[in-house]
């Protein structure tokens, strides 16, 4: 019964309809915790039910619900460890552990606790480098060492650690190359290592080393192109492809290139308006077509262009209020709110450019000292050039 409503819990959360499949991940909770309750001793309805807390978890958190998903981690995190503990040599054991470690993290990381998540994160750190050191020649557990240098790096840039941050994206950098080496046809390895170059660009970028920054972007742009090449109705292929295209328009921005950064954001508005006509119920694929709107029309605005960056700024608002309707129906007014904050990129109020357009006697720099737009959208856990949660449990 328990595994029949984690059935259909998964196939609604496959169709988006998050309440729905919380309430049958809850029934099938509610019937392990029975089980659990009568044979406390058993080790696989215990392992059942830390499962079952770990999907309400995912749930909960996509809806927004963060404080709610951050208590199922915990409480998933719990009955884990104390099967951990049975078998300390099992290393499928121990690496479900790291797992619910970083599923905590990510949840503190995005409600703004970085030293918590940080804490998390070491804590599942510790783990993999002890199963990657133990068989080194184990490819799942130095990828998941990876995957736990490259958390580290990014609570450690939330907290402008930079120095630190470039390190661990450095460490993981190296594993993924190790790994395209030994198995260079594998394209999901190929995009992680695209990936681990973009999370170095960003820090560089931070730093203002901008040409540094550019340089790692260009190279992660190489494998992405080649894979959304190889397979054009992937969809996070091409999408990868428009949040590089933008975030090297924004490195040029930032190197005063305005000619060439505007290039780089229309490239990736291209992309992100097929994606968007193609499924319009996607809610982060519209706030990606917000922000590349926006950025060309600062730049337009810059260059006195001041007709067409109205026209796009326009447009950007008429794509934010489409993004913003749909996150509603998916997550419901209190998850939207929740996600809202949990995104600092997220437009709050319209953009220098916007406010400047609107006050046509009076027209600012929209990089003028006090309302710095890439400052303002320097890092969010979640909002980063890939979502490091959503790459790493879709693949």
């Amino acid at each position: 019964m328990a595994v029949a409503s984690d059935r259909v819990g998964d196939a609604l959360r496959e169709q988006g309809r998050l309440s729905e499949a919380l309430d049958y991940y809850r029934t099938g909770l509610e019937l392990r915790e029975q089980l659990v309750k009568a044979k406390p001793n058993n080790i696989d309805w215990s392992r059942g039910l830390a499962i079952s807390y770990d999907r309400a978890g995912e749930v909960l958190e996509a809806r927004g619900l963060l404080d709610r998903a951050l208590q199922a981690y915990r409480q998933s995190l719990d009955i884990m460890l104390r099967l951990a503990e049975d078998k300390p040599d099992d290393a499928k054991q121990q690496d479900g552990v790291a797992i619910v470690y970083d599923q905590v993290g990510d949840v503190l990381r995005d409600q703004g606790k970085f030293a918590l998540a940080q804490e998390a994160y070491e804590k599942s750190f510790g783990i993999r480098e002890r199963l990657a050191t133990a068989d080194p020649t184990n490819a799942s557990h130095q990828y998941s060492l990876s995957i736990s240098y490259e958390r580290l790096g990014d609570v450690l840039r939330a907290t402008w650690k930079l120095g630190e941050a470039l390190k661990v994206y450095g460490d993981s950098l190296a594993i993924r190359e190790k790994l395209c080496k030994s198995d260079p046809r594998n394209a999901a390895c190929q995009r992680d290592l695209a990936i681990s170059r973009m999370k170095l660009a960003e820090a560089l970028r931070f730093k203002g080393d901008y040409a540094g920054a550019l340089l790692q972007y260009r190279e992660a742009l190489k494998v992405i192109e080649r894979l959304a090449k190889d397979d054009q109705s992937n969809t996070t292929w091409q999408r990868d492809l428009a949040s590089v295209q933008r975030k090297i328009g924004l490195t040029l921005q930032k190197q005063d290139d305005l000619s060439q950064a505007l290039q780089a954001y229309r490239r990736s508005l291209e992309i992100m308006e097929t994606l968007t006509q193609a499924y319009p119920k996607n809610p982060t694929w519209y706030q990606d077509l917000t922000f590349s709107l926006d950025s060309i029309g600062d730049i337009l605005f810059v260059q006195g262009k001041h007709a067409e960056a109205w026209r796009c700024i326009k447009e950007a608002w008429r794509s934010e209020r489409s993004w913003r309707r749909t996150l509603r129906t998916i997550q419901g007014a209190s998850g939207m709110s929740r996600y809202l904050k949990s995104r600092s990129e997220t437009p709050s109020r319209p953009s220098a450019t916007a406010r400047a357009l609107l006050r046509p006697s009076k027209r600012p720099s929209p990089f003028e000292s006090g309302w710095s737009r890439p400052t303002r959208r320097a890092w969010s856990g979640s909002a980063t050039c890939i979502s490091p949660r959503t790459e790493y449990r879709a693949s």
